[in-house]
């Protein structure tokens, strides 16, 4: 099999270069499963390779220019043009389902066994039409795009609220809005999954309110009308006799029960492992359109992580690193074309910081007259802060002081601990730093650590940066990244 260096000298070669696609599909007249090889201009594979003979025929009508950036943004989109002169393969567009359905690109020379060629996509197929009479076009997806989806699908039935989302409870929530289900009973629903207990329930924000609890359900009924607005400080989604609290356990179940992504496209070991590297807390609570995406990155963001893709294309999430820890790659001239090298950014330092915690679901100004005036600021606004300094006015009298950073950790402890490190990360002024890399697809990750060795801005002896942003064209062996410093 060949080596990264020997496909990357292949890629800046004149050599030819064959693409190749393997399609998925649903065959409603068999009612049966099967998949589509093609190519960009012809390719079979051999007994020799270790796989079955099989032809790649040329339906494909050039190479797609679909691009990714990983972590940040929307899904890539790419389009595969696939000949249909004469409707040879109306069939495919009326025929077969290939919605949601995976779609794998490779990449390599017609000489070459199977083996060596390169994935260079995975994802699905979004839709499929024809374009004009003798071409049918594939819009493809990455996996992220399941993701694009409300986290939550079921929606009240009947009363008062009929057709409303349920509402979704993770972790320790304080002062959420229930949503009423029966109006002469009183009764509410705090979360559409049993949930580990509901701690207090409020009537314009004073409380106890009498209520019976039906942790199962995931409701409560109180015991006569209420006078204004019900709010409920509750321990959410109970799993396995236990309450999601961690950053990975509930995207797991986000994920898992909550989307449609094939499993095949998660990497579940490493959500795991996240917990047992960072044990902070969180609470989120979902009463509307929220998508899984979103919910997701309320999560990661909190604790300084982002999603991204393994080399099998499965989606994983990686950690933020400072620039200082160790550099598991190398950078060198050799690497990157030296004209792209350009400093596009400056960040000054943060001379102040504010991270907000223990998020307040539902803010209030209108309360009960026996609500003491500390209650009442606590219900008015949206969070608990804690705040941090650096003496930095000194070298830079411009530095800067973010606003507010909303977060899902409960305790102020993880609070005061995320902070800190943002702090520590916004005491010195960083860079951002783009060019113009020689990779294969995931060779760089985002959010890992490398250094760069260069003969400007002072990387003459190297420098570790942080991958912050990658952008590839998947079929010509180039990437833009930016790395911060």
């Amino acid at each position: 099999m060949i080596s990264d260096a020997q496909y990357l000298a292949w890629l800046r070669s004149q050599a030819p270069k064959v693409l190749l696609a393997e399609m998925d599909y649903y065959d409603t007249v068999t009612e049966s499963v099967g998949t589509a090889y093609i190519s960009d201009r012809g390719y079979n594979t051999n007994w020799s390779d270790g796989v079955e003979h099989r032809p790649y025929p040329d339906y494909l009508k050039g190479v797609p220019s679909a691009r990714r950036t990983l972590g940040s943004g929307r899904p890539a989109r790419g389009e595969l043009i696939i000949d249909n002169t004469a409707g040879e393969r109306d069939h495919w567009l009326t025929q077969y389902k290939w919605d949601g359905r995976k779609v794998r690109l490779l990449y390599g020379d017609p000489s070459w066994e199977y083996a060596d060629f390169r994935l260079v996509f995975i994802g699905v197929i979004k839709t499929r039409y024809g374009r004009g009479i003798d071409e049918l076009l594939f819009k493809m997806r990455e996996p992220e795009d399941f993701l694009d989806q409300p986290v939550q699908g079921s929606t009240v039935a009947s009363g008062p609220n009929a057709g409303d989302y349920l509402p979704i409870c993770y972790g320790e929530c304080f002062n959420v809005s229930p949503v009423l289900l029966d109006g002469a009973t009183h009764v509410y629903q705090v979360s559409d999954i049993a949930i580990d207990s509901v701690d207090l329930v409020k009537d314009n924000g004073k409380g106890p309110v009498s209520h019976t609890a039906d942790l199962a359900a995931g409701t409560i009924t109180l015991a006569g009308a209420p006078v204004g607005n019900i709010t409920v400080d509750c321990t959410g989604a109970k799993i396995s006799g236990a309450p999601l609290l961690k950053a990975g356990e509930i995207i797991d179940h986000i994920i898992t029960e909550r989307t449609d992504l094939p499993a095949e496209f998660y990497d579940a070991s490493a959500f795991t492992a996240l917990d047992t590297e960072i044990t902070w807390q969180h609470n989120l609570y979902i009463n509307g359109s929220t998508t899984a995406r979103q919910a997701i990155d309320m999560i990661l963001e909190s604790i300084g992580a982002k999603l991204s893709r393994t080399e099998a294309g499965a989606i994983t999430v990686v950690l933020l690193a400072d620039p200082t820890e160790s550099a598991g790659i190398t950078i060198s001239p050799d690497d990157y074309r030296m004209d792209t090298l350009v400093a596009s950014a400056t960040e000054l330092p943060w001379k102040r910081g504010r991270l907000g915690y223990r998020r307040n679901w539902t803010v209030q100004e209108s309360l009960d007259t026996l609500v003491t005036a500390t209650e009442r600021a606590t219900l008015g606004r949206e969070y608990s802060i804690v705040e941090d300094a650096n003496a930095v006015t000194g070298v830079h009298p411009l530095a800067t002081e973010p606003e507010l950073i909303g977060t899902t950790l409960t305790l102020e402890a993880d609070a005061a601990e995320r902070l800190a490190q943002l702090m520590a990360l916004h005491a010195v002024e960083r860079y951002k730093f783009d060019l113009q890399v020689y990779a294969v697809l995931y060779q760089y990750a985002l959010g890992s650590t490398v250094k760069l060795i260069a003969d400007r801005y002072g990387f003459d002896a190297g420098i570790n940066c942080v991958v912050y942003d990658t952008d590839s064209v998947f079929t010509d062996g180039r990437a833009r990244l930016t790395l911060w410093r």
